[in-house]
């Protein structure tokens, strides 16, 4: 089931760089986590990912599993619809 932080949803600003949205990787309890993907507005859990390389989420792999997400994100960011690749940028340390 698709995860949404709407406190996330709505301070989202959407930052496209080489040709590609992107999406900052947050590390959460040892893991690696996308907190509002820019394609589809939901949580996605990164297990053995190269951030180095364009990344598909799994809103794009499986996007009938995201079918509503998808909708009402096109909705607020439309520019989105095209891609099906984002570039995955590591958190900044505070």
């Amino acid at each position: 089931m698709p995860t949404t932080l709407p406190h996330l949803q709505k301070n989202f600003k959407l930052v496209i760089a080489d040709n590609l949205p992107q999406s900052v990787v947050e590390s959460v309890h040892d893991r690696l986590e996308i907190m509002c993907c820019p394609l589809c507005g939901c949580n996605h859990q990164l297990i053995g990912v190269d951030i180095s390389v364009p990344y598909s989420p799994l809103c794009q792999i499986q996007p009938v599993l995201f079918k509503e997400q998808l909708l009402s994100w096109h909705k607020l960011y439309p520019d989105v619809i095209q891609y099906k690749s984002i570039h995955l940028q590591p958190a900044k340390a505070s």
